[in-house]
């Protein structure tokens, strides 16, 4: 990835208290722990409190080497469970105390490209706070969406939550410029012509195995032939 990455670690601050982690944890995780070592120059960290704000570097990259260490583990580890509590409560404070300012301030001083990345889908259904670093500042926003079994399967999660879902995925529509996308289909694929996300017919036009392309918003389109490993990596459509 070129230029420099801001990496939203707000579900990690929100978990960071579970004894054991989610599928989504360890994937934000995993994308924390390989941007240190990739590209430890070129990487700040956003995280939301409270509000939203620009995490102290440090601080933040040793709360990510804590959480691995308290994870990676088949018991508690003590003096990794006492730093993690004791950095989280640092982050926390300082997010809710910090608000938005450091961080639009923090991108309009970067030279280059910058990229906003979300891999979760914790928060994208309060899409202010990034669309507004979005206009104060040039910045190309990356999701990763997991799925949409909240939308597809209501039925499997508390109520309310297919609702927040569907404000998430249109943060997504409306905010990012790039998703990398995981299995949308997959086992789950509407049988009946209907796009997942908007629930629009295809008006006649079949969504092949490995597309399902909304014709309404022309929202995302999948290969289901290709998992987390090899993510479609794809440009939001706008203005069709």
């Amino acid at each position: 990835m070129s230029g420099h990455v801001i990496l939203d670690l707000s579900r990690l601050l929100w978990r960071a208290a579970r004894f054991a982690p989610t599928g989504i944890d360890r994937v934000e995780l995993a994308y924390a722990r390989h941007l240190v070592a990739a590209m430890p120059d070129r990487l700040s960290f956003a995280g939301w409190w409270g509000r939203m704000s620009l995490l102290p570097r440090e601080e933040a990259a040793a709360f990510v080497a804590g959480l691995d260490r308290l994870w990676s583990g088949a018991a508690i580890d003590a003096d990794a469970d006492a730093s993690v509590r004791r950095l989280t409560g640092r982050l926390r404070a300082h997010a809710c105390w910090r608000g938005e300012a450091p961080l639009q301030e923090h991108v309009r001083g970067l030279t280059g490209p910058v990229t906003y990345l979300s891999v979760s889908h914790y928060r994208l259904h309060h899409p202010g706070p990034l669309r507004r670093l979005k206009r104060q500042a040039h910045l190309r926003f990356v999701a990763l969406v997991h799925d949409l079994i909240p939308i597809q399967l209501p039925e499997h999660v508390p109520p309310g939550h297919d609702r927040r879902h569907r404000r998430r995925m249109e943060t997504v529509m409306q905010l990012a410029d790039h998703a990398v996308i995981g299995n949308l289909n997959g086992k789950f694929r509407n049988c009946d012509q209907r796009c997942a996300f908007c629930g629009k017919r295809a008006h006649g036009r079949k969504p092949s195995p490995i597309e399902n392309c909304c014709p309404r918003c022309h929202c995302i389109r999948v290969c289901a032939c290709k998992l987390a490993e090899s993510a479609l990596r794809q440009r939001r459509h706008t203005g069709e």
